[in-house]
């Protein structure tokens, strides 16, 4: 059989063939045509294989015979199945195995299609039927051939190139996309930075909106926090107060059941001697008209206090000396101690005035130590007189010795103030068998008595600092401070933070700043040893003068002085060198956020002393200077509170206010502690404009002094209560004040014994005393109503008063100081002008 060639046609040409497999036979003339043929071998016509670039081969094998060519026809007619020889890889040579075989490069597909160009493709026809017939074709069959070939060739390169561009098309099409993407690319850009300014934009804005709405719910929390604590520091106030009003009422029902008690056993006697009591009653009727006959107008005042005793006759030693009798304003002297001996001291000081004058302020120094503070009563046009005992054994190393006593009671006498006061001051010495006193006594003063002046601080002009080198036989230490305000920080409790002291300049003046809080600090060598947070006293000239006749505010005849333990100082003191002890007042600086911080200074001005006892055990063991000394003293926490109420043209009308404070302090080293914990608060409203004040303040505190290895504690426990209520008017030159006050001064001390500067008696002790009142004080006249009670327990003994006074006389007596007589009171002046008794208003304006 003759071999036979097939072709694979590409499936451009698939339709034009017949069969899935096409074979091309020769005809029977090529046989017998002499050419010499490979009868075991078979030529395959391979395909014209394109670049690996194109979808399709150039020929493939016929799949479809509905349009096959005729050449195709004629060939499949004596086509047998042959196998398919293995195509030839791309670049193969032009002749291969007798082969014929063309190649195309192909071209890069274009980005876009362009129109499709008509392209002729030649190539020698002529030399390919004659290498057919040199391969044994009739020229017949080799021209069939060529022109199937030429018809496929044309065909295929047609189909290939109809998605073909041109170099220079293709590269305008490259450089039009690239233009067209530069486009995008900026109107991207474009789009980026303006899309990304309008989110910037638009996140600022939010963020604005979002920090005034912080700032807007900051203030409206801070407010309403604000707010709710003023009414819950007003409520708790009310709720002390009428807890303090029920025990009030309690101790008066005590106490009028007692007098019930007391009326019904009278009764009872009286059944049995009604005629006697009859006979009694003519009689004393009788003597109470000759001495209100005989009366000489003048007005016994008097301070509630439990009454000294003094040593009874026949004891060991029992002397009263004259110390001073003079008419102020000025005194000094020298004291010479008695021949006995003796351990206990008490002084006696009487004074009487008469006319007009001022309250004043009265300091009592053995050489530089301060051992009495008191002040005096406003005297009336017929006279005052008052009488007080003191304790002052605490003193006795000093009153062992020689002393130059100094008596300072500042007095101004002229044509206007006419009152002097006469002073006696009388010491009376005996021998009790007293506790332990202190061994050295060091003073913490100006140190002037050498210049025979007073050697009191004035803060914060001066500078309230000594040095001194303490005994190492010291095995305790203890610092009493006399302090108190003036002028500026007299009403001190009642001050306004130091940005609103010109709320209300049209109406009242500049009122008084520093806050109403007040710190006494004492400071060893640069480092705090204490604090004293001070009673707020009132002296007899002070909120409403017809509150004090005639009795006087409470402590106003007899100021204590707070104790600071500094036994835990001793281990560095008691080292041979001097140590710094200083003083210092301070206030509250408060920023415009409400942060309060203690001051550096406070207002004009505080009167300031210190004492420092020293006990000596020289069996004791030494202290060591290398034993640490641990302070822990963090800064008071302090919470303020304040609201400013103007109307509609701007006009301050109200102002509130409140701080409050706590500190906790606490010292130690070997054998020896001290600790504080203390809590205050202010509650201040001025309203009409400044013309009317209220204040509520109360003071607690606890000190604890621990000493030796067995634990000995030292332990006082204080709480000060105050709420004044004040209303000034002018109408018609008529000055009329309004006030009305409740306060309270109550302590409990246990501990070491020794008599103490504070609770002015041995341990243990307690006090409970109240004063309130309403008064109204006018240039014409003055109404007033006090009632004090008093309830103690000291040395050993209990006792308790209960007393009324109404426009200057006693109304109501459970027991008087020694000595007094009610008498019929004739009112006088005292101080001139509404801002020296309330510490706001003119200062110009004259009280009759």
């Amino acid at each position: 059989m003759v071999p036979l060639y097939n072709a694979e046609v590409p499936h451009a040409v698939m339709a034009r063939l017949t069969t899935p497999r096409a074979t091309i036979s020769l005809p029977q003339n090529s046989r017998s045509s002499g050419k010499p043929w490979h009868s075991t071998s078979t030529r395959l016509l391979s395909t014209l294989p394109f670049s690996h670039r194109f979808a399709t081969p150039l020929f493939s094998t016929v799949r479809e015979a509905s349009i096959a060519t005729p050449l195709a026809r004629r060939v499949s007619e004596s086509a047998t199945p042959i196998t398919r020889s293995s195509i030839d890889p791309l670049n193969s040579p032009i002749r291969r195995n007798g082969v014929c075989t063309v190649a195309f490069k192909s071209s890069q597909r274009a980005f876009h299609a362009s129109v499709v160009r008509c392209r002729d493709h030649h190539f020698d026809t002529l030399k390919f039927v004659e290498r057919l017939k040199r391969e044994g074709f009739s020229e017949e069959q080799a021209v069939a051939m060529m022109r199937i070939l030429n018809d496929v060739i044309q065909e295929s390169i047609q189909n290939l190139t109809r998605t073909m561009v041109l170099k220079e098309d293709a590269e305008r099409s490259t450089y039009t996309q690239k233009v067209d993407f530069a486009k995008l690319r900026s109107e991207l850009l474009n789009s980026d930075s303006t899309e990304a300014q309008l989110t910037r934009s638009s996140h600022e804005k939010i963020a604005a909106d979002l920090a005034k709405l912080n700032s807007r719910l900051r203030d409206e929390i801070g407010r309403t926090q604000a707010s709710v604590r003023l009414d819950l520091n007003l409520e708790k106030g009310r709720i002390r107060e009428e807890a303090n009003s029920q025990e009030m009422r309690i101790k008066e029902t005590e106490t009028r059941i007692e007098q019930e008690v007391a009326g019904l056993r009278e009764r009872v006697e009286a059944v049995k001697f009604s005629t006697l009591q009859w006979l009694m009653g003519v009689c004393t009727g009788t003597a109470a008209l000759i001495l209100a006959s005989n009366s000489t107008g003048v007005l016994d005042v008097f301070q509630v206090y439990q009454p000294i005793p003094f040593a009874e006759d026949g004891a060991r030693c029992n002397i009263t000396l004259l110390l001073m009798e003079h008419e102020f304003a000025y005194s000094y002297g020298i004291y010479e101690p008695p021949e006995c001996d003796f351990d206990t001291v008490r002084i006696k000081l009487t004074v009487t005035s008469k006319g007009r004058q001022f309250d004043r302020l009265g300091l009592m120094f053995l050489g530089d130590t301060e051992v009495f503070r008191t002040s005096t009563a406003e005297p009336t046009a017929s006279g005052i007189l008052w009488t007080y005992v003191k304790e002052v054994s605490q003193y006795i190393s000093l009153w062992k010795q020689p002393q130059k006593l100094i008596f300072d009671l500042g007095n101004l006498v002229n044509d206007i103030y006419t009152g002097s006061f006469s002073v006696i001051l009388k010491a009376h010495f005996s021998y009790e068998n007293n506790v332990q006193t202190p061994n050295v006594i060091l003073p913490i003063s100006a140190r002037k008595s050498a210049s025979n002046s007073s050697s009191a601080f004035s803060l914060p002009s001066d500078k309230a600092a000594v040095r001194y080198k303490i005994p190492a036989a010291a095995s305790r230490a203890v610092v009493s401070i006399s302090a108190c305000g003036q002028s500026e920080e007299e009403f001190w409790w009642s001050n306004v933070l130091s940005s609103d002291t010109n709320t209300f300049r049209s109406t009242v003046g500049p009122l008084y700043g520093y806050s109403p809080f007040r710190e006494v600090q004492l400071y060893i060598d640069g480092t705090i040893a204490g604090v004293v947070w001070p009673f707020p006293i009132i002296f007899t000239g002070g909120v409403a003068p017809g509150f004090w006749r005639p009795i006087v505010g409470i402590d106003a005849f007899d100021l204590r002085q707070p104790e600071i333990d500094i036994s835990p100082f001793l281990p560095v003191l008691t080292d041979g060198q001097e140590h710094l002890f200083e003083i210092r007042a301070v206030g509250l600086n408060v920023s415009s956020d409400g942060t309060a911080t203690l001051s550096d200074s406070v207002g004009s001005y505080w009167v300031v002393t210190g004492t420092v006892f020293l006990y000596l055990d020289k069996d004791s063991a030494p202290n060591h200077p290398s034993q640490a000394i641990t302070v822990d003293a963090p800064a008071p926490r302090f919470e303020v509170t304040r609201d400013l109420i103007q109307n509609e043209a701007g006009v301050n009308e109200s102002l509130s206010y409140s701080v409050t404070a706590q500190r906790i302090l606490k010292i130690s080293s070997s054998g020896f502690s001290w600790s504080q914990n203390l809590t205050y608060s202010n509650v201040g409203l001025l309203w009409e404009e400044g013309i009317s004040q209220v204040n509520t303040q109360i003071t607690t505190g606890e000190n604890l002094a621990q000493h030796g290895a067995n634990g000995e504690q030292s332990k006082v426990s204080f709480h000060y209560p105050l709420r004044v209520n004040t209303t000034y008017r002018t109408v018609g030159g008529t000055t009329t004040i309004h006030a009305t006050m409740q306060r309270g001064l109550h302590f409990s001390a246990f501990g070491l014994p020794g008599i103490s500067t504070y609770t002015l008696a041995s341990r243990p002790s307690w006090l409970y005393t109240t004063q309130s009142g309403e008064a109204f004080q006018q240039t014409t006249g003055t109404y007033s109503d006090t009632i004090d009670d008093f309830e103690s327990f000291a040395n050993g003994e209990r006792y308790h008063r209960h007393v009324r006074a109404a426009n200057g006389s006693v109304i109501e007596i459970n027991g008087l100081p020694q000595g007094y007589t009610p008498r019929v009171v004739s009112q006088g002046p005292g101080r001139d002008s509404i801002r020296s008794i309330l510490g706001r208003g003119p200062s110009e304006l004259l009280l009759g």
